[in-house]
């Protein structure tokens, strides 16, 4: 009895993996078959990256190294699909990934509220999805998501773990939370003293 229930769950699972794979290549990520006349005239089909990016003050250029390591991803995954699913011809093709330059982006003034940009970011696209063909099309970020603000993320975020939490842990999250903006205010006025004198 049990091993049929495990029979069942794997041929469920089996399922979704295929028509995740059918969504991929019915969306053009992976292009299927690759002698199709359909694929080899779909020039105007590509795979957008975009590199998000909210604190440039002081960093690194790592764009180029994110999307090669992702164009690596990409082509390994195809291989890996291939080599899972001999009854379909993945092809991927290196020159129809994109990387997309987020035009004035909005900057974050600090070295920790990244993940506050991101959340924000994600919010405004799945708010309005084809906010993503105007960052392709090149138009400014700032004109793109004109009510970009992470100013209530910080204590939306607070209270959506508090409410997940169990009601005995209150105490601790709420204990950690005045730790760390205790310390990190004697930080930034230290840091300020410093400018200052």
């Amino acid at each position: 009895m049990a091993r049929n229930r495990s029979l069942k769950k794997s041929n469920s699972f089996r399922e979704e993996i295929k028509k995740s794979i059918d969504k991929l290549t019915d969306s053009g990520f992976f292009k299927v078959e690759k002698n199709n006349e359909s694929v080899n005239n779909s020039d105007s089909v590509y795979t957008s990256i975009f590199i998000f990016k909210s604190f440039i003050v002081g960093s690194l250029p790592t764009e180029p190294f994110c999307v090669s390591v992702f164009v690596e991803y990409i082509e390994a995954c195809c291989s890996s699909l291939r080599n899972k699913y001999p009854d379909k011809e993945f092809y991927c093709d290196r020159s129809k990934i994109k990387k997309i330059e987020i035009k004035d982006m909005h900057q974050q003034n600090n070295n920790h509220d990244c993940g506050l940009f991101l959340i924000e970011f994600i919010r405004q696209i799945m708010i309005n999805p084809k906010s993503l063909e105007n960052l392709i099309l090149g138009l400014s970020s700032k004109d793109v998501f004109p009510d970009f603000s992470v100013s209530l993320k910080r204590d939306l975020l607070k209270y959506y773990m508090y409410s997940k939490a169990n009601v005995k842990k209150w105490r601790m999250l709420y204990e950690l939370e005045n730790f760390y903006v205790k310390n990190f205010s004697k930080e930034k006025n230290k840091k300020n003293t410093l400018r200052i004198s």
